[in-house]
């Protein structure tokens, strides 16, 4: 099923301003930053409509652009495994960004290690214990946008 950015809007709660900005940054690289013309609606697919989601959210929660854009691809590179194996149990559930540095996958299997955002940044230390996270819930946005 195709949604507008309105459809999006409605289904999630998030601001239809905040899905534009996804889209006029760029945030979602397979994305194109602008549509056919004025007046004229942008439909997206599922992976479209999820990744759009899933950049709005992440910034509403206050996550810097940069740090949206690397979340993506951690999500994006994770679900097209997923997709392509077609293994349910390991269906990308959750995902905790920790003191803006570290991801962490978490799957039907359990919470996956705690990866490092930008190479920059390192591998965290042994025992890693986070004193903040931000965590972004995939099933209940796939849930609300029906995908």
């Amino acid at each position: 099923m195709r949604q507008s950015l309105k459809d999006i809007a409605r289904r999630t709660g998030l601001p239809v301003r905040r899905l534009r900005y996804v889209l006029y940054h760029g945030l979602v690289p397979t994305l194109p930053t602008h549509g056919s013309g004025r007046g004229f609606a942008r439909r997206f697919d599922e992976e479209g409509a999820r990744s759009i989601g899933i950049a709005a959210a992440l910034l509403e929660a206050g996550l810097p652009r940069g740090e949206v854009t690397q979340c993506l691809r951690h999500i994006v590179t994770s679900h097209a495994r997923a997709t392509s194996a077609r293994r349910a149990s390991g269906h990308l559930r959750r995902l905790d960004v920790a003191e803006r540095q570290y991801l962490r996958r978490v799957t039907r299997n359990g919470a996956g290690p705690w990866t490092a955002m930008r190479s920059a940044a390192g591998p965290p230390p042994h025992g890693y214990q986070p004193l903040f996270t931000v965590t972004l819930n995939l099933e209940r946005l796939e849930s609300l946008l029906g995908c």
